[in-house]
């Protein structure tokens, strides 16, 4: 199965009374930005929310992917159940990145941390088997916040070169 986990977007506060996470200035942008990534992406099975600052950004990639993200706890162990549910599927999980991180940890067979934790909403994929086996194949992908840029243009794109009509490079 494809597994994709979301760090949540920033948050600037916390309500202690209701309990809600309140997107910061910059996560106000990055949920939108991910679940356009995503929902253009397509093909998802499911969709879940670690924890509670999880859940705005969930929603957000729930609108666009048309799935209802489900509640999941805020744990590594939590994913094993996770992969039980859904043998080769696409699934998403929103998650903080301490979750993540533990996530990385185990698919790398390590006990300390020896990536830097994901960006607010960086993609981590990761192919995963009921008997235990996990591949990265992408750590905290975080194209989908470049500004002024179309996501569906980033994989094409040249930073090194620009080009003209005639395809030679220029300055």
């Amino acid at each position: 199965m494809e597994l994709i986990f979301v760090q949540h977007a920033d948050a600037a506060t916390r309500d202690i009374e209701g309990g809600a996470f309140v997107p910061g200035a910059t996560g106000g942008h990055q949920a939108p930005a991910v679940a356009r990534r995503l929902g253009a992406e397509g093909g998802w099975d499911a969709l879940y929310a670690a924890g509670p600052p999880a859940a705005d950004t969930a929603a957000a990639i729930g609108a666009a992917t048309g799935l209802t993200p489900r509640s999941s706890p805020a744990t590594a162990d939590a994913v094993d159940a996770v992969i039980a549910d859904h043998p080769g599927q696409r699934v998403l999980v929103c998650a903080c990145p301490q979750v993540i991180d533990e996530i990385v940890r185990r698919a790398l067979g390590v006990a300390a941390q020896v990536v830097r934790s994901p960006d607010p909403t960086g993609i981590t994929r990761i192919m995963a088997s009921r008997a235990g086996h996990r591949e990265i194949v992408s750590l905290n992908d975080t194209a989908h916040l470049r500004v002024g840029e179309p996501f569906r243009n980033i994989a094409n794109h040249d930073n090194s070169l620009n080009h003209n009509e005639t395809g030679k490079a220029q300055p």
